[in-house]
């Protein structure tokens, strides 16, 4: 180490330098920016033996310096106090660059003397230090009065110097975090609460299973085609865990280059590669004590699967460029639309880590497998869809919801929202047959679960069948001209008559679910008479 480096002077004896580096590594440690101030301004009052010391961060929007956090200082007087940034001894500093150690506070023009009026504080002596970081001012440091002595010495303000120069980092990451918690927060106040909708029997069992594993840590592996809704139940499942107040960040893996991956999960220090001017926190950090939900994980390569796996056996990371491990504290949910076992067979995806992963496993069935959540869906969206477009909430024509109920529906719930934006757009009070696409309208076929309702055990055939309406009238017998509304409504009718309307006997006549039954008879308004 050299003499002449301003940062190491001399007198900086070896004690110094340790406890420097403790107090650079306390500081580090933490991403909460109050956290982080506290430290900070208990460590310069702590290094330069001072009665008190502060912290003021810049405000570029205000041009104002506030004294974020103030130790042995009558704290609860000037604490949220803001100043001119140009103006005072920590103004002067921010507008040179350069350390500044008053002797005489009483004398120096730029003192304000107001503050020790209203702290009942007699300032002595005072350094002021500015807080730097990648040649960007963020504020300035403070110690006030040497303990046993009138004043401060030059050595105190090299330590101070020293001090800033080491955490300016943390200050910086600290206001990222800071940033990136608001707008989380601030995400999910303008939007509702996550929630699976629907009335099926696998809609049920995906609930339960996130009941008993949401309030752990528990690492959760979400598997389904794409467009089932597994960031859904990610987002379900943060908002119902211990970790509700602390960010959720979402990273579709798929979506980035393998480099680029790397360096948004564990970040990068400075100069870790071209283009890499400053160091930068990953969204494994950004999402300390919170939810990292991790999308697509099939897609990420060999070399990012071992740092993962890393990060999940020892709750460290390092940052691309950097040797020095961070803690990791972070709820992991993953999801693949892949098969992973298959993956492994063919060397793409490293066995050790789909076990890590695969801890509870969340399978979220497609669509087609629960037809009997179509129907809620379609409501759900209509209501959701239709005030964002500034139209009317349209019906659903009978005719329509049958070819809707019918659909294969290969995308999912992704496509089922999107069919029914362009049927509102298309649409004016009712949703009929012309307004969805040709492969709906047209659709004979039945989704798995969504077969048409026949009479099953009953002996009566539809075509004998006649249906009652709510008040008790008849509503016709179903023959030729009939739809397929009423075909289904009189075959519903007709079933729970025959078992005393006990709807799950009912649904075994006809051979659908229970939920199946009850959707349609809210669907139809039937009840009995």
């Amino acid at each position: 180490m050299s003499n002449e480096s301003p940062l190491f002077p001399e007198s900086l004896n070896r004690a110094m330098l340790v406890s420097l580096m403790y107090a650079s590594r306390v500081v580090n440690e933490r991403l909460d920016i109050d956290e982080v101030c506290r430290e900070i301004t208990r460590q310069a009052a702590a290094v330069t033996d001072a009665q008190g010391a502060s912290l003021l961060l810049l405000d570029a929007a205000g041009n104002q310096l506030v004294f974020h956090t103030v130790i042995g200082l009558a704290e609860d007087v000037l604490a949220g106090e803001r100043m001119p940034s140009d103006e005072g001894i920590a103004g002067r500093v921010m507008r040179t660059g350069q350390a500044a150690i008053v002797h005489d506070a009483q004398a120096d023009k730029d003192f304000f003397t107001n503050i020790d009026g209203r702290t009942g504080v007699h300032t002595r002596s005072l350094i002021a230090v500015p807080l730097v970081y990648q040649g960007q001012a963020l504020g300035v440091v403070e110690a006030v009065n040497p303990n046993g002595r009138e004043r401060f010495e030059d050595v105190d303000v090299h330590l101070l110097d020293v001090l800033a120069n080491l955490v300016a980092a943390a200050v910086h990451n600290a206001q990222l975090y800071s940033r990136a918690s608001h707008d989380n927060q601030a995400l999910r106040a303008a939007s509702p609460g996550a929630h699976l909708v629907g009335q099926s029997e696998a809609r049920q069992q995906i609930i339960q299973l996130c009941r008993k594993v949401a309030m752990t840590d528990t690492t959760v592996l979400l598997t389904g085609e794409t467009g089932t809704g597994k960031e859904v139940v990610a987002r379900m499942l943060c908002e119902t865990s211990a970790r509700n107040e602390r960010p959720f960040i979402p990273v579709n893996c798929a979506a980035l280059p393998e480099n680029l991956l790397e360096s948004e999960l564990f970040g990068h220090e400075k100069g870790a590669f071209t283009g890499a001017d400053k160091q930068r926190i990953g969204w494994f950090e950004m999402a300390t004590g919170g939810t990292l939900f991790l999308d697509e994980i099939g897609e990420i390569t060999p070399p990012v699967q071992v740092k993962l796996l890393r990060v999940l056996q020892e709750k460290q990371l390092t940052r691309v460029g950097g040797s020095k491990s961070v803690d990791c504290d972070v709820r992991l949910i993953a999801a693949t639309n892949r098969n992973l076992a298959q993956r492994i067979k063919q060397g793409e995806f490293r066995e050790d880590l789909y076990y890590r992963l695969n801890v509870f496993p969340i399978h979220i069935p497609p669509l087609r497998d629960r037809v009997d959540d179509v129907g809620p869906l379609i409501e759900h969206f209509l209501e959701q869809i239709a005030p964002t477009l500034g139209r009317p909430l349209p019906a659903v024509d009978p005719d329509a919801m049958s070819c809707l109920m019918r659909y294969a529906w290969p995308g999912n719930v992704r496509e089922l929202r999107n069919i029914v934006e362009r049927a509102v757009l298309l649409a004016d009070d009712c949703i009929a047959v012309q307004h969805l696409p040709p492969e709906i309208a047209s659709s004979t076929g039945t989704a798995a679960g969504a077969a048409p309702l026949t009479a099953g055990d009953t002996d009566v055939a539809p075509s004998d069948l006649s249906c009652t309406d709510v008040s008790g009238g008849a509503s016709g017998a179903v023959g030729g001209g009939s739809t397929l509304a009423e075909h289904e409504r009189a075959l519903i009718i007709q079933a729970l008559d025959a078992s005393d309307w006990n709807q799950s006997k009912a649904a075994r006549h006809l051979g659908v679910s229970r939920d199946n039954v009850r959707y349609r008879m809210k669907k139809y308004g039937i009840t009995r008479r």
